[in-house]
């Protein structure tokens, strides 16, 4: 593989890469909450979510790169969808209605 070639993959994963690691702070701060019921545990995830990020380096718990790796897969699939169903632009021939217009 041509190092021009990895460089650009690199450049494109790393956005992924961010997220995923930013994500580690929802999924320990998900991980602190300490009850039982649902709606104390969100209570509980609101309450410590500004402590999780306090921290500048992401947790590295198995549960909290779980959450962080299943959100930037889903960024992932967002994007890709979107990409995918996007509309083909061709250069130089016009769209919309003004190509009916006599």
């Amino acid at each position: 593989m041509k190092s021009e070639e990895m460089r650009k993959r690199i450049i494109m994963a790393l956005p992924y890469v961010l997220i995923a690691l930013i994500a580690t702070h929802f999924g320990q701060a998900w991980r602190m909450s300490e009850s039982s019921e649902p709606d104390m545990r969100v209570m509980g995830f609101l309450e410590i979510l500004p402590s999780a990020f306090s921290d500048i380096l992401p947790s590295f718990h198995p549960f909290d790169l779980l959450i962080g790796v299943t959100l930037a897969a889903i960024m992932l699939f967002i994007v890709y969808s979107k990409r995918k169903n996007a509309k083909k632009y061709r250069e130089g021939i016009e769209y919309g209605s003004a190509r009916w217009s006599a």
